[in-house]
């Protein structure tokens, strides 16, 4: 496993989570 594919791994996971975030804020505020 290099390096690269691992920071690449983990930016992934960071976005999804940042994304699902976005998304329940969007539904708390309708």
């Amino acid at each position: 496993m290099n390096e690269y594919f691992l920071n690449l791994k983990i930016l992934l996971s960071l976005w999804d989570i940042i994304r699902r975030k976005d998304f329940m804020l969007r539904r708390v505020v309708r």
